[in-house]
Parts: C-alpha cells; structure tokens; sequence
C-alpha cells in the first residue's frame, strides 16, 4: 500500500517521480530508440495531469510551462536518457550522444561492491600490538579530528626526511559536524 512507503509523505514532485517515471520509464530501453511524434504527444498528455496537479496551475497553463515551473523534465526525454543509460551500462551496446557515437569499452566501468571478501581479508598482519620505543616520522603524515566543548576541531602535519615538519594546518568546522567528518577533512 502506499501509506506503508511513506509515499505520501513526499513532495509532489518526488510523487511523481516515484510513479508516472518509474511506470512509463521502466521499459523504455524497448520503445524509446523509435520515438514518433504521437508517442511524445501521448507521454506529455499523460504527464500533464501530474504537473497540473503537482503545480495548482489554471488547465490553460500549457504543457512546456508546467515542466518549467516544476523543474521536471519531458517524459520523453526521461525515458530517451533512461533507455541510453541501460543500453550503454547494462547492455554494452555503442550510444550515440549529440551525433558522436560512444563505445562503452573506451570507458571505465564501475566498480560496485567489495574487491575482496571479508573472509579472505587477513587482518592480523595490519594491526600491531606491540609498543614502539620510537615511532617513526620521517616522511608521515598525521591527522587528528577531535570534538572538546569549545566545536569540532581538525587537523594534520607532515614530516619530512629530516623529521622536522614541512606543512601544517588547523582548522575550526562548524559545531554540528562530527569527528568522524573531522577526521576526513584532516585527511
């Protein structure tokens, strides 16, 4: 049911994202290669009953100024860039983008997931237990991101051969980030 996704919850514009897009995009990879006229007049008849509704707009408004006002783009032209997009990632077939013709072996793919499963991840070797009489600093890099009263703090210095540092920064972030941020900022 809808209540169940919180659907409803939604802004009128993800509304009709989540339901005219995904029903009349879903399948486009089929039909939108030989879009006609008729086609492009239907998916805008149809959509123009969500954007009359999504933006309270008089019927007189045409079709062209309700995608304007809403910021949603043609159906049409959402369905021509989905069906483009899955024939170029999924399918590996050649697409043709403002008359230049794109061969998806030229392009880096991306890579989704973990490189290496975690059972096969041999950690021992990269934690050490042991105290170090004197912990090397030629050529390191050290972080730190901390969170006292006074706001989230970061920073970092660097070391060169000689052990004497190069480079060094401090920063204040605003209080409402975490150490966590502040750490990636350091680094």
């Amino acid at each position: 049911m809808l209540t169940d996704l919180h659907v409803l919850d939604l802004p009128e514009p993800e509304k009709h994202n989540l339901g005219i897009m995904s029903v009349c995009v879903c399948v486009s990879v089929i039909w939108a290669n030989q879009l006609t006229e008729k086609i492009e007049r239907n998916l805008s008849s149809i959509q123009r009953k969500f954007l009359l509704s999504i933006t309270g707009a008089y019927h007189t408004t045409s079709t062209a100024s309700l995608q304007v006002i809403s910021g949603i783009p043609p159906l049409y032209l959402t369905a021509l860039k989905e069906a483009k997009y899955f024939k170029f990632t999924k399918l590996q077939e050649a697409i043709m983008v403002s008359n230049q013709q794109i061969d998806p072996t030229t392009c880096e793919s991306i890579i989704k997931g973990h490189q290496i499963h975690p059972a096969e991840f041999n950690i021992d070797p990269q934690i050490s237990t042991k105290e170090e009489q004197q912990y090397p600093i030629k050529n390191s890099t050290f972080t730190d991101g901390s969170k006292p009263d006074e706001g989230t703090r970061s920073a970092f210095c660097y070391f060169d051969n000689t052990a004497s540092i190069i480079k060094e920064w401090r920063g204040k972030l605003h209080p409402d980030n975490n150490v966590f941020q502040a750490e990636l900022l350091a680094i």
